[in-house]
């Protein structure tokens, strides 16, 4: 098995510019890209990011929605996403599906198991957090849903579906730091 870097494997940068860069190593900078927005016109499995680092142990993923016009999942799962289908809540072990008009669903291990009263809004913060085995949800930093699904699985690698032209998912952050984006199609990112 491979085993991914860990988050303190790397650090962040800026160039002379402003431009903010993670370093992995003492010679690679890779820009940190952490907004993805569709800009194409095609079905679900065609749009899609990866986050460049598995997260292990306790972490927080956080993320602006940036629309309530969209359908989009994001979630995280181990091993890491290999294929994308049509049954987007069966592909995480935990994922948040943000619809249009700003409903906001849990599912875990591909079973809705929660509606969130209230659901979401384009500029407010959700979060996934994990600490120890347990998975919460938080909207702009308070809780609203605990898992009931116990999670042992030391890394977790975050992970979106969005469905249409214009979706957005903006200001991607793990544990309170930028995240970079890879592993992307069908969009920008920025």
């Amino acid at each position: 098995m491979v085993r991914l870097p860990e988050p303190t494997d790397f650090r962040l940068l800026t160039d002379t510019g402003g431009n903010i860069y993670s370093s992995r190593g003492p010679q690679i900078l890779i820009p940190i890209l952490n907004s993805f927005v569709v800009n194409t016109a095609s079905s679900w499995g065609t749009k899609f990011f990866d986050l460049e680092y598995a997260m292990s142990g306790d972490f927080e993923l956080s993320w602006v929605p940036g629309v309530t016009s969209h359908f989009r999942y994001f979630g995280v799962s181990y091993p890491p996403l290999a294929t994308r289908d049509a049954s987007y809540s069966s592909s995480f072990d935990f994922s948040l599906y943000m619809q249009t008009g700003g409903a906001l669903q849990v599912y875990e291990l591909g079973v809705n198991t929660a509606t969130i009263a209230g659901g979401y809004d384009a500029t407010g913060r959700l979060m996934i957090k994990r600490v120890g085995t347990t998975i919460t949800v938080l909207r702009a930093g308070v809780l609203k849903h605990t898992s009931g699904t116990t999670f042992t699985t030391a890394d977790m690698q975050g992970s979106a579906h969005l469905n249409s032209n214009g979706a957005e998912i903006n200001d991607v952050q793990v544990d309170g730091v930028d995240a970079s984006l890879n592993n992307s199609a069908g969009g920008v990112l920025s």
